[in-house]
């Protein structure tokens, strides 16, 4: 494809031709980058990371505005991010006018119209640039829905095991092993079910003035201990 034409191409034919079908080309959106704006939990206000040249002078794409978000749902369930001010978004560009169908569902017009314009976005929170650090501290092979420092949030891993992470250090709050026990952590790392196993064998083992607990009691208290080795992780 040739590029911008100047005075020594002006007559050529093909070369006036490629100019028309290059300039339409650029007139064309599909996908770009850009950072929000404003959000007020529906539509978002978009400045796309696209920088025009007019002659001598360069500048920079306007703030697209209420753009709809692109949240993840489906099957009565979803998930919602909060977008902040300066958040990367990525932007895609319907083919035709999608002013019928972001009213109502109805179907979108072929007609003539709109094309690839930049009225007509999406904006899908996220495609931020390789110098951004999310998820870094996430192991690849982990899904993780949370906080991008990996701090704050659910984590899964292949094996099945299951937690909530949280607190200054990130470290393990909540646990679900791959064979169904449970257990709660505090930030220190201390088990809660070792907690309660420690109180139930305080129990079993009291003594009154060098006397232990009647049998019933102490077999009781036994049978506690050892459901909660069933459930504890």
């Amino acid at each position: 494809m040739a590029g911008y034409q100047g005075t020594s191409t002006r007559n050529n034919g093909g070369e006036a031709l490629a100019a028309v079908v290059e300039s339409e080309r650029r007139d064309m959106h599909t996908s770009l980058p850009g950072k929000a704006v404003s959000y007020d939990g529906k539509t978002v206000s978009v400045t796309p990371a696209l920088k025009q040249t007019f002659g001598d002078k360069e500048l920079t794409a306007p703030t697209l505005q209420k753009v709809p978000v692109m949240q993840m749902q489906g099957g009565g369930f979803g998930v919602r991010v909060p977008i902040k001010n300066g958040d990367p978004m990525t932007l895609f560009f319907s083919s035709r006018s999608r002013d019928a169908f972001q009213k109502d569902g109805a179907d979108i017009s072929n007609a003539p119209g709109r094309m690839n314009d930049l009225s007509d976005g999406l904006a899908f929170p996220g495609g931020a640039p390789d110098s951004d650090t999310a998820f870094n501290d996430v192991p690849a092979d982990q899904f993780h829905m949370g906080s991008t420092d990996g701090k704050r949030g659910m984590r899964a891993s292949p094996d099945g095991n299951v937690s909530l992470k949280g607190g200054p250090s990130g470290s393990d709050k909540i646990v679900v092993t791959p064979d169904g026990k449970v257990d709660m952590k505090s930030e220190n790392g201390e088990s809660l079910m070792q907690l309660m196993k420690e109180t139930l064998e305080l129990i079993r083992d009291h003594l009154t003035k060098g006397v232990p607990m009647d049998a019933q009691y102490v077999e009781k208290a036994q049978k506690l201990i050892d459901r909660l080795g069933d459930m504890r992780a």
